[in-house]
């Protein structure tokens, strides 16, 4: 009878030095990956000395939110770049966990992390252990073994409690009570503080003054059986005084007599435009890179998929551009990584003021940069695009003083003719630009070898 085992899926290392004949080696194989390995509840990554994702299990799959096909063979921080600590700061490369122990050797135990997960498109919290492996005789880590474990729901709990403890402690929160009808009764300080009304201001007044317009039409509602209603948590625009409304997180808890007849309703709220502020400049950095402001690697393939669902349903094409720019490790060498990202910054807008409006330009990783060109009438259209970058860069670049020279080697597929997925389209305008370069650098070529002549010197003839 077949089993479910995917002989596919990498061996972890440590079992291709075993030495078993073949039938035991298979059955030891199998055993590990589906009983250990496989179903482990905590997520499991092989890392080789470069950080490149030898061999994961399915749970790291789902915590990660990436395909494992994806996940294996390119370093991980490619596939998960987003990454918080507990305060919410963004960590760069070299803050890295995974980075930490290549460069220490160094076993790390239990860090807490906030990581995006691209498949639910939310961040989530994980404890982080890394075990390094090193071979006798060697000083530095051959591999890395990783652990994830989700502690999500212990970090929202964490969050609940702290809100509760300033609230009994520190009285940072607004709160006002309203009788069984609605009419307020008491407040506090923090509530004047927070939206500028006083105690005579809204004293007998039903709670509805204190919620805006934006709102109002899904103002606050219990639940209609009010005898089982205990407490409703949400988000509720609020009126100030003087300054418009603003964004509250809030709790209201039901207040019971004796008999169990509702006698108040007890509101408390804080002001969380700053939180939403954080939130949305996470999610920024998710989807795009923070030192262009580019859409980064997520997005841009987010937006070929949508462009060619588009496509696929209209009939039309697209082009994917892959540009690589040329020497761009000389430059970080010699004036300075400062400088190069400076160069990068000034290389991300000159391909921006060249492309349609509709065009999607990322930063795709390093000095790699992606041109997504949707409804393209030509499939000569991308050479013009493709000469015009390359024209722009004969213009030197001045940095700190510095007049820095910078080219730039292109590679085209299109759609339909050279994929009909995001993943093939790019990888073949990956392949296109590396002949490019083959051929000489500062020049683009199609991945179709049929069009680089035809349509490369009709475009070159049209430009002189």
């Amino acid at each position: 009878m077949k089993n479910s085992f995917n002989q596919s899926q990498p061996i972890p290392p440590g079992l291709s030095s075993c030495s078993f004949d073949t039938d035991s080696s298979k059955k030891y194989r199998y055993l590990f990956n589906r009983y250990l390995f496989e179903r482990v509840d905590q997520g499991l990554i092989y890392l080789d000395a470069n950080s490149v994702v030898i061999s994961a299990n399915h749970t790291a799959e789902q915590l990660l939110g990436v395909p494992r096909n994806i996940l294996i063979g390119r370093k991980l921080l490619d596939c998960s770049p987003a990454v918080i600590n507990e305060d919410g700061v963004h960590l760069a490369n070299h803050q890295h966990p995974v980075m930490i122990t290549l460069q220490s050797g160094k076993p790390l135990k239990d860090v807490v992390l906030g990581l995006f997960n691209a498949e639910k498109h939310k961040y989530i919290w994980l404890t982080i252990s890394l075990f390094p492996e090193i071979r006798d005789g060697e000083y530095k880590t051959h591999r890395i073994l990783m652990t994830l474990k989700d502690v999500t729901s212990q970090k929202m709990a964490e969050v609940r409690f702290s809100m509760a403890s300033i609230i009994v402690n520190n009285i940072n929160e607004g709160i006002f009570v309203t009788d069984k009808e609605g009419r307020i009764i008491s407040i506090n300080d923090a509530f004047t503080r927070l939206t500028g009304f006083t105690y005579q201001d809204v004293f007998g007044k039903s709670d509805s003054i204190l919620i805006t317009d934006i709102n109002r039409n899904k103002s606050v509602k219990l639940n209609a059986n009010i005898d089982n209603v205990v407490n409703w948590q949400g988000e509720i625009w609020r009126h100030h005084k003087f300054d418009g409304g603003f964004p509250s997180w809030t709790t209201i808890n039901v207040v019971r007599d004796a008999n169990g007849q509702i006698t108040n309703y007890i509101h408390v709220f804080m002001d969380i435009t700053c939180l939403n502020k954080t939130n949305n400049y996470l999610s920024f950095l998710a989807y795009h890179d923070p030192l262009t402001k580019l859409p980064n690697r997520l997005l841009v393939t987010d937006r070929v998929t949508h462009a060619l669902q588009n496509s696929k349903r209209e009939g039309s094409k697209i082009a994917v551009l892959f540009l690589d720019l040329d020497g761009f490790k000389n430059i970080n060498d010699i004036y300075g990584h400062d400088a190069g990202d400076l160069l990068l910054k000034e290389v991300a807008k000159r391909i921006t003021n060249l492309v349609r409006r509709e065009d999607t330009v990322s930063r795709y990783g390093g000095d790699e940069f992606i041109v997504v060109m949707e409804k393209i009438p030509d499939i000569k259209n991308p050479a013009t695009l493709a000469q015009k970058l390359i024209d722009s860069f004969k213009k030197a670049i001045n940095i700190n003083g510095n007049k820095l020279s910078i080219s730039t080697s292109i590679g085209i597929s299109l759609y339909p003719s050279d994929g009909s997925d995001t993943g093939t389209l790019i990888k073949n305008a990956d392949t296109a630009m590396y002949l490019a370069k083959h051929k000489g650098r500062n020049n683009f070529k199609y991945y179709n070898a049929s069009l680089n002549t035809e349509k490369v010197d009709q475009v070159l003839s049209e430009n002189a």
